[in-house]
């Protein structure tokens, strides 16, 4: 098997930001990876264009980037260039590599699991990246939130609808829609 992607580790502060990326990193965001990266350095590579005047541009890794400028633990971060692109693959890129990020979802089963497994470690559970912290039932075990959604009770102030009854929103993952405020 041939690899064609060499990857070449870049200092830091020689990669810049694309300024047309569309992708949003709130600060929290920025401080777990820090976390991740400080424990586990960066494996999977970012990837890089070599601009006219020799700099390098990001294509995709944007956090891993701004994560590794805050490191106390990284000088360098491994790329791979992507100088055979043409600049609408990139901006395609940019794109397709977040949108894909949200197709995926977890085998409960399987997610339980791993959660009593590393519960009972001393990793760090605010490290797996769940924006609310999974809850263990007073045997200590993950239940995966088994609760039906037919079974769940609307909130009382939840107007009736039907499938007629226009939406604000809609969650690109699973596609379901509502109204009122996004969380």
């Amino acid at each position: 098997m041939m690899n064609k992607d060499k990857i070449i580790y870049i200092d830091i502060d020689k990669i810049q930001v694309n300024p047309s990326n569309p992708v949003n990193h709130p600060r929290h965001d920025i401080d777990r990876m820090v976390g991740i990266l400080d424990d586990y350095g960066c494996r999977p590579p970012i990837l890089v264009k070599t601009m006219g005047d020799g700099s390098n541009q990001l294509v995709d890794g944007e956090l891993r980037l701004l994560a590794g400028q805050q490191s106390t633990k990284l000088t360098q971060l491994p790329t791979i260039n992507c100088n055979d692109w043409t600049e609408e693959q990139i901006m395609a890129y940019s794109i397709i590599s977040r949108n894909t990020a949200q197709w995926q979802g977890f085998d409960e089963s399987k997610l339980d699991d791993l959660l009593n497994q590393l519960k009972d470690t001393d990793f760090p559970m605010d490290m797996l990246g769940f924006d609310e912290m999974p809850e263990f039932d007073s045997d200590g075990n993950y239940d995966g939130n088994n609760e039906s959604v037919d079974d769940a009770e609307p909130p009382e102030d939840f107007k009736e609808f039907d499938e007629d009854t226009e939406t604000q929103y809609c969650c690109p993952k699973c596609s379901y829609e509502w109204s009122g405020k996004p969380k």
